[in-house]
């Protein structure tokens, strides 16, 4: 016997320890409801479900993001059902102008309707937004840029032409005998529309040769061919083509890079937007560097003033800026007064002195780049206009950073203007006649954005869908790994339970044993 260690007091003393620290971890997991409250519980488990959760939430936010696009989509063909609604109007009256039964003063009645028609087309356009995105002003097209539209006489328009350089030709998966790639160019014609042309290359490793659709070969210096080689095959093809030389001046540098240069000057005269490239191996876009905006000069050291005196001067002194109303004000005019004579959506700006100066061009400035969206730059008191280059609207309907995690919606621009209708007349029966036409392809420009619009709506459907689906799965997933079973756990708390009572009576019992000694001590 010993006393003065006491081993058998240790020993439960030791036991009585482990089993409350056990009993604390099932405490812990049972009142969270996780099996893995800290990397210690399972380290190879947490790292798992870490990355399960970065996944749930992305996919979350990813379906939250695709419904946002749903109503964005949604949105946009509103505008553009009633768009439709009216060209089907206008095709009305211009059958009904068209008709000998009418005289030169009843189809003048009728172009005054189809004037007004054509200004709530434009309004439409301008005024159709989601969360202040405008999406039928061509802010959203694919072709380059929007239009600068205003009822001002500039004082010069610069001669800028379009201009699209792409190179960079992707041709990693040009590398065996007979591989096929088709490069399909995106760009816009004179009247604004998408249009596409393709160009499709064989290549033969062994005869070291490229050859297009037209049979016309072009020789390579190593077995595949590099971007180079690519590059000059496809001016060789483009050249070729005729829809694409009726627009622009086409040329090649030498290193593959082709430049498609606009033949007119100004928005709408063509532009390329980008080119995709298709094969089994590879798909792709290349690098497009954008189009030269449209810039337009105007002079407003004359420009009509309002004086709220002078009442006849509040109509001289408002005009327009793509569907937006600005106005020049007498220094002192109030803001009721201009609210009184030219209306609550006029922006207004009140000179700082007699006339029109520097600082009040350069106000309005500011007031046109805030309402319109195009930038206006001041020099002294004339300000240049460049229109806002059109870039597509992305939706981030993944979790990943990947292009197949998002969705792209183009829509160009849907004004009276680039649909065609600027000069719509039907006042005499030849307008009447050639109207039908313009109105018929109007109709069907519309109503291919729509179809585009309803396509990318069930698109994004599917994709919600989709997400919710794979949210669920990894949610379930997740769960299998980080929650915590609570029977199974509460089985082993209560075995741990009662074994820390057991081993707490034991050290009482182990304690007592020292005490034996006293027994030989009486003896």
């Amino acid at each position: 016997m010993r006393i003065q260690h006491n081993i058998t007091a240790l020993n439960a003393a030791n036991r009585l320890k482990s089993n409350e620290s056990t009993v604390a971890k099932n405490i812990q997991k049972l009142s969270s409801g996780y099996r893995i409250n800290s990397a210690a519980d399972d380290a190879a488990g947490l790292a798992v479900s870490e990355k399960m959760r970065e996944q749930i939430s992305g996919l979350t936010q990813a379906e939250d993001n695709t419904k946002n696009g749903i109503s964005l989509v949604q949105t946009a063909e509103g505008g553009l059902n009633e768009t439709s609604a009216i060209l089907q109007r206008m095709n009305t009256l211009a059958t009904e102008s068209a008709n000998g039964t009418y005289k030169n003063e009843d189809r003048g009645n009728l172009q005054l309707e189809v004037t007004h028609l054509k200004t709530e087309i434009d309004r439409i356009a301008n005024s159709t937004k989601f969360n202040e995105i405008s999406l039928l002003d061509g802010s959203l097209s694919a072709n380059g840029s929007a239009s600068i539209t205003t009822s001002l006489t500039p004082t010069t328009t610069p001669a800028v032409k379009a201009k699209d350089v792409i190179g960079g030709w992707d041709v990693s998966g040009l590398t065996a005998n007979n591989d096929n790639i088709t490069y399909t160019v995106n760009y816009t014609d004179a009247a604004g529309h998408s249009q596409t042309a393709t160009a499709t290359l064989t290549v033969s490793v062994d005869d070291k040769k490229l050859t297009d659709d037209k049979g016309v070969v072009t020789t390579t210096a190593g077995g595949a061919p590099d971007a180079k080689e690519v590059g000059t095959a496809l001016y060789t093809n483009f050249s070729a083509n005729t829809n694409l030389t009726d627009l622009f001046n086409i040329s090649e540098d030498g290193s593959g890079n082709i430049t498609f240069e606009a033949k007119t000057a100004g928005l709408g005269n063509g532009s390329v937007t980008n080119i995709t490239t298709s094969n089994t191996k590879n798909p792709t876009t290349n690098t497009v560097t954008p189009a030269t905006d449209a810039v337009t000069n105007f002079s407003f050291s004359s420009q009509t003033v309002f004086d709220s005196a002078a009442p006849t001067s509040a109509k001289s002194a408002v005009f327009d800026i793509n569907g937006k109303k600005f106005a020049f004000a007498k220094a002192g005019t109030t803001d009721a007064q201009i609210k009184a004579s030219l209306g609550a959506d006029v922006n207004a700006v009140v000179l700082t002195g007699a006339s029109v100066g520097n600082t009040d061009v350069s106000n309005l400035a500011t007031a046109i780049n805030a309402k319109t969206g195009l930038t206006a730059t001041p020099s002294g008191t004339n300000i240049t206009l460049t229109a806002a280059t059109g870039k597509a609207l992305v939706f981030q309907v993944g979790a990943e950073n990947s292009d197949d995690q998002r969705a792209q919606l183009n829509i160009d621009n849907m004004n009276s203007s680039s649909l065609g209708l600027k000069d719509l007349d039907i006042s005499t029966q030849d307008g009447a006649n050639a109207a039908i036409d313009i109105i018929k392809s109007a109709i069907a420009t519309v109503s291919t954005t729509r179809a585009q619009l309803g396509g990318l709506q069930n698109e994004l459907e599917h994709t919600a869908n989709n997400l919710g689906t794979m949210n669920e799965n990894l949610t379930s997933a997740e769960s299998t790994i980080r929650d915590v079973d609570m029977t199974d756990e509460y089985v082993q708390f209560s075995k741990n339970q009662i074994l820390s009572q057991a081993a707490n009576a034991m050290l009482a019992q182990a304690n007592t044993q020292p005490q034996n000694v006293l027994s030989l001590l009486k003896g």
